[in-house]
């Protein structure tokens, strides 16, 4: 899920590798691994869960054992998030298309 939040989707293992490698200051990783870890023939350790919880924005908790994640957002999207529930349904749609639109490559 957190994956898929991202940006510039989709993400191959090689990409998702190459990533996480820029951010994790230890042994670099495998295309292979990640692989493992997608498919739950592996598990990252601990270092390496909290560099993608990091990376991904998602609390380590979440990530590691599944507990209900927080979100942690930013001062401004706190100010949209109030904004746009005061907005009535046919807004809030309008809004969302616009965001879509203005998101889309």
């Amino acid at each position: 899920m957190a994956l898929k939040s991202l940006p510039n989707q989709p993400l191959n293992a090689a990409q998702i590798a190459t990533q996480f490698n820029l951010r994790y200051s230890k042994e670099p990783i495998s295309p292979q691994a990640v692989h493992k870890w997608l498919t739950g023939q592996s598990f990252p350790t601990v270092d390496k869960v909290r560099t993608l919880s990091e990376w991904l924005n998602v609390s380590y908790e979440w990530l590691r054992y599944g507990v209900k994640q927080e979100l942690r957002m930013s001062d401004i999207d706190k100010l949209m998030l109030e904004y746009f529930q005061k907005l009535n349904p046919t807004q809030k749609q309008a809004f969302l298309n616009l965001i879509i639109e203005v998101t889309k490559k």
